[in-house]
């Protein structure tokens, strides 16, 4: 069985409502999962 943690790759279109982003991260932390990395509109990935 391994202990690795989640990692959530998360891309945000330039439209979306700032509430449903909130939403997502408020979801996730419900779910214990805290390992989260937000990707760019051009798809190039932020460092985490």
């Amino acid at each position: 069985m391994t202990s690795a943690r989640p990692r959530v790759p998360i891309r945000v279109d330039g439209d979306a409502v700032q509430q449903r982003v909130t939403d997502i991260f408020n979801a996730l932390a419900g779910a214990q999962i805290t390992e989260i990395t937000l990707t760019d509109l051009l798809g190039l990935q932020a460092p985490s």
